[in-house]
């Protein structure tokens, strides 16, 4: 809950108005996403190569706002062997660029420990994206 405490200046003199208690709700999380993808899907291994990254974005809500990708991390399985790359920001690292490549048609990728930075700072984890390669 907040209170607004409302006051006006009357003849030279400041005198309350009132206070009026307001409920505030904090804002919901984003979604990630992995060019259009959130949650599960599926993608060629041309439009997997294509992507830039992982991106945030707000879903049903009715304002303006925006949030930062921190990290994720890129992990699937490379011939038996379960390999994870760590990604500062957004964009997809050379390295990680370097494992999508080499994905063949029914491996999984998956965007995990998503950490997004709203506009006020906070940090928060958010779910990730898991991609098929079709």
């Amino acid at each position: 809950k907040a209170i607004l405490n409302v006051g006006a200046k009357l003849n030279g003199v400041q005198k309350s108005m009132g206070a009026f208690e307001f409920r505030i709700k904090r804002v919901p999380d984003p979604v990630a996403y992995v060019g259009s993808i959130k949650g599960d899907g599926q993608m060629t291994k041309g439009e997997l190569n294509a992507i830039s990254g992982v991106f945030a974005r707000m879903e049903n809500f009715d304002f303006d706002l925006s949030f930062k990708v921190i990290s994720f991390v890129l992990s699937m399985n490379v011939n038996g062997v379960f390999v994870e790359k760590k990604g500062n920001g957004p964009a997809i690292t050379p390295e990680m660029k370097s494992l999508l490549t080499g994905a063949k048609p029914g491996n999984k990728v998956f965007f995990e420990q998503v950490t997004v930075q709203g506009p006020d700072g906070t940090m928060r984890k958010i779910p990730g994206v898991n991609i098929k390669v079709k």
